[in-house]
């Protein structure tokens, strides 16, 4: 049913302005992410700890690969499928940044 799902969601997708439009939205929001990590960071004057190095490391390993995809698309046909799971680990990778982002800031 899953796969079905997918399939179809791909099929509605599949259209390189729709592609390629999730993918930067998806990126320009973690740009805005990453900036609010960065002042929360600078605000409570925290000092980013081991744990907090390894994820981010991954995160932007992961960011890299998908962005590599995306840019793929500018030389060769599109992997559609490709290109929105990268959107998707983009979009993850703004939500991680969100969350660490809150949990920095004092509690009201």
């Amino acid at each position: 049913m899953e796969a079905r799902l997918n399939s179809k969601i791909c099929i509605n997708l599949e259209d390189r302005e729709t592609v390629l439009s999730c993918f930067a939205s998806s990126d320009c929001k973690l740009h805005g992410e990453t900036k609010h990590f960065e002042i929360a960071m600078n605000q409570t004057k925290t000092m980013l700890t081991p744990e907090m190095i390894t994820e981010l490391t991954f995160w932007m390993d992961e960011y890299s690969k998908a962005k590599t995809i995306r840019v793929r698309a500018n030389r060769e046909p599109i992997n559609f499928e490709a290109v929105l799971k990268g959107a998707v680990v983009v979009k993850r990778y703004a939500l991680y940044l969100t969350t660490q982002s809150t949990e920095l800031m004092p509690k009201p």
